[in-house]
């Protein structure tokens, strides 16, 4: 089932088509997928105001490093959050920062973004022709 995807705002939407047509390994050239680790934590960073200079310090030419954005940033807590979050969709694997802060220690806009990233780590996320699609797999 195709799902719509929630952006923060035509610049977040089009910050993230930008990094997808910006690394070009983490689609599939034959089915269009693109990669889970990548995608949701794209996903997330890409909505940040301050990604255009964070984005030199986490993307590398084919992997992210979450630490050097952490540390050569005065992140806010809404974005160390969010940075937080992206790093564990990346790496699959959970960080020590309890799931109550990510609820009650963000503005409104991070947790609406916060919930759609959840939902997209676990759809099929494909990028075809300029546009980006989720499809949704019921599970039981």
């Amino acid at each position: 089932m195709e799902i719509n995807i929630t952006y923060k705002s035509p610049e977040h939407e089009a910050a993230f088509l930008s990094e997808l047509q910006r690394i070009p390994h983490i689609v599939n050239p034959e089915s269009g997928r693109i990669n889970p680790y990548w995608g949701a934590s794209l996903y997330l960073l890409s909505a940040l105001t301050r990604w255009p200079e964070l984005r030199i310090a986490v993307i590398g030419e084919d992997y992210m490093a979450f630490t050097a954005a952490k540390e050569a940033f005065n992140l806010s807590q809404n974005e160390r959050i969010v940075v937080e979050l992206a790093a564990a969709f990346y790496n699959a694997g959970l960080w020590e920062m309890p799931g109550f802060e990510m609820v009650s220690g963000t503005c409104d806009t991070a947790f609406k973004l916060i919930i759609e990233a959840f939902r997209l780590r676990r759809a099929k996320l494909f990028y075809k022709d300029g546009e980006v699609s989720a499809e949704w797999e019921e599970r039981k």
